[in-house]
């Protein structure tokens, strides 16, 4: 099948032979590429994992390999899009869980880290690269957290909003 949810696949099999022979990072990021470059349309994929309304989906830097995901569940979610685009597995449950419904979702500048917020009023921050969603610090708010955003030069500096 050559057509992927509107999504036009081009020379596909060469890739992904080569991926998985060598597992280079080059071939994985040129096939995406090269997938992507030959959409003639959006491309769309239902991924299911939480209990409620998701308020929040992050890509993450360099390339968008991971999405992270938040919501009414007051769970984050930490999805391997390669894996999930195919249903090969389902997403990772960061171990920080808010106290009620997640607004806003942020990755560091290394996607070692997602910051997450909201209605509880306070930031999490999560460590997504050694431990698969330890909690490494919690930040108090005065209110609920509706933003937030990591500054691109110092992961050590973030923002975050209310009303």
């Amino acid at each position: 099948n050559n057509n992927m949810n509107g999504c036009g696949m081009r020379s596909s099999v060469g890739f992904l032979s080569r991926r998985e022979l060598t597992g280079e990072p080059f071939i994985k990021e040129e096939f995406q590429r090269r997938r992507l470059a030959g959409c003639t349309s959006l491309y769309k994929k239902d991924m299911l994992g939480h209990f409620g309304c998701v308020n929040a989906i992050e890509f993450s830097n360099n390339g968008g390999e991971w999405l992270v995901s938040g919501g009414d569940d007051r769970r984050v979610l930490l999805w391997h899009m390669e894996k999930a685009i195919h249903g090969r597995s389902k997403p990772v449950k960061l171990k920080g869980e808010h106290r009620s419904n997640i607004f806003c979702l942020a990755f560091d500048s290394s996607n070692a880290k997602v910051f997450s917020g909201g209605n509880d009023e306070q930031v999490i921050l999560h460590d997504v690269e050694r431990s698969r969603g330890e909690t490494l610090n919690v930040f108090l708010h005065i209110d609920a957290v509706y933003s937030l955003s990591v500054n691109p030069v110092n992961d050590n500096v973030f923002a975050s909003s209310s009303d």
